[in-house]
């Protein structure tokens, strides 16, 4: 659909809106039309844009660019910058780009190092974006159109690059980036568990190695190391249930008011905090959406239902970005949110002991992640070519381990490494290293010895029937438990 088209359809809804707003039927219609029409507007000006100055062939030229996002591994970074404009006279160049590479040698200031919002100066090789030439690889081209991205490059030399912060503007997140800058530093020098820290508390997996992060694979907990919707629900569990036992002990409150509703309110800022630690990346801007829709439900006591909520911010996100539908990340976000939200409860009696608590919650926790994964394991092998035979098993071990162990831990260390140097608790920092030192030891282990599959670039009809068999064993555990 072009621009032109999308814009008439917008404007019909929203004229045709305007004449039937009593009526909720024909109004959710316009209103869904009206989303459509934005989504394919956003998509259709993303892909123009790729191809706008899209160069022929190779050419090195010096440009400029602010710093959208920075993505860093062991094996190189990941650049992306817009409002690329070349420095001096010459050929148009695309409105955005995509520059990467192996990491910075030592003793040169490291690109990789470039926060969000800075305007930086580069000299550079671009080509047009192409596909990975491995067979059976998964396809970047349109990924990268549909992001507007029009071309690649690399750095001629890693250190031919500058910052040029007279022309940045306005960065209402810089001091937000700085301070994600100065916590990864500290919480690196840690020890080998800091790289888990980094991942879980700020997003930063850079410190990984690739053997742990295909352990992770292996077992199917690779959805751990990415700060998602899993992440916010544990945090946001995490302080409503520590809000709501607070709160109940307050005898005035809980007298004249349902304390559920303030330690829900703790909750979403708990989550809306998580998010800017974790970077407020995009990814992470569309997974807390969706879990505010899930609050939103959860404070209307569940009338109409959960899908108003979770349709509405499905919708804000697609007609915003609508690439987000052919990405991996908003498929099983909304996935496991849908399945977590409409899945039936199980029905369990009130428990009168510590024991028959503690089984209830076990219940709750197998029944969460059966249904996430029945939910979700199609989709990744899809995707991502990955089904863990024993992701199950893995999930339910790790998702508590994860949630009441490891995640506070992580936000423990940061919390620390905030401090001032003379305040700063160094026996605490050695404690949530040593527990993800552990985690991590223990995963490797896992994946050594159980039996797991190697997670592959594409994925052919056996990863299919593969994830079926997964989900459905995950559906059967559901109902047994």
């Amino acid at each position: 659909m072009s621009r032109e088209t999308a814009l008439v359809l917008g404007a019909a809804c929203v004229a045709l809106g305007a004449l039937v707003v009593a009526q909720p039927a024909p109004r959710a219609a316009c209103a869904l039309g009206l989303a459509f029409a934005s989504g394919a507007f956003s998509l259709a000006e993303a892909l123009d844009a790729a191809e706008r100055g899209r160069p022929e062939a190779p050419f090195e030229t010096t440009l400029e660019g602010r710093v959208r996002s920075v993505h860093r591994s062991p094996s190189g970074f990941s650049l992306d910058l817009d409002r690329v404009t070349r420095v001096g006279a010459g050929v148009r160049l695309p409105e955005t780009i995509r520059l990467g590479g192996p990491p910075t040698p030592e003793g040169v200031e490291a690109i990789e190092r470039a926060l969000p919002g800075e305007q930086v100066r580069v000299r550079a090789i671009l080509r047009a974006a192409s596909e990975f030439a491995n067979p059976g690889g998964r396809g970047r081209l349109r990924e990268l159109a549909r992001a507007g991205i029009g071309a690649t490059g690399r750095l001629t030399h890693p250190a031919l690059h500058a910052r040029v912060p007279e022309r940045e503007g306005l960065r209402p997140l810089a001091a937000l980036h700085r301070a994600r800058a100065t916590l990864d530093d500290r919480l690196s020098r840690t020890g080998p568990g800091g790289a888990l820290l980094r991942a879980l508390a700020l997003g930063e997996r850079a410190g990984l190695s690739s053997g742990a992060q295909d352990a992770f694979a292996r077992l199917g907990l690779a959805h751990l190391l990415s700060v998602s919707g899993l992440h916010l629900v544990l945090v946001a569990g995490f302080a409503f249930t520590a809000a709501h036992a607070l709160l109940g002990r307050w005898a005035w409150l809980a007298a004249r008011q349902d304390t559920r509703a303030p330690a829900l309110a703790v909750a979403v800022a708990g989550a809306v905090l998580y998010a800017l630690l974790s970077g407020w990346d995009v990814p992470v801007r569309r997974s807390l959406l969706l879990v505010l829709a899930l609050a939103l439900a959860m404070a209307r006591g569940r009338r109409g239902g959960a899908h108003e909520p979770l349709a509405a911010a499905s919708l804000a996100i697609l007609g915003v970005e609508p690439q987000a539908l052919f990405g991996a990340s908003f498929q099983l976000s909304f996935a496991a949110s849908a399945a977590l939200a409409f899945a039936p409860r199980l029905a369990q009696p009130a428990p009168t002991s510590v024991m028959g608590r503690m089984w209830g919650w076990a219940r709750e926790a197998v029944s969460s992640s059966a249904t996430a994964l029945a939910a979700t394991s199609p989709l990744a092998a899809l995707q991502l070519g990955n089904v863990a035979p024993i992701a199950l098993l893995a999930n339910v071990v790790a998702i508590p381990w994860t949630g009441v162990v490891v995640l506070p831990a992580a936000l423990l260390a940061v919390g620390v490494a905030a401090l001032p140097e003379p305040l700063r608790a160094g026996w605490a920092l050695a404690a949530a290293e040593r527990i993800a030192a552990g985690s991590l030891a223990a995963v490797e282990w896992a994946a050594a010895w159980l039996p797991t599959f190697a997670p592959r670039p594409a994925p052919g009809a056996g990863w299919l029937v593969a994830a079926s068999l997964v989900a459905l064993a995950a559906l059967c555990a559901r109902a047994t438990v």
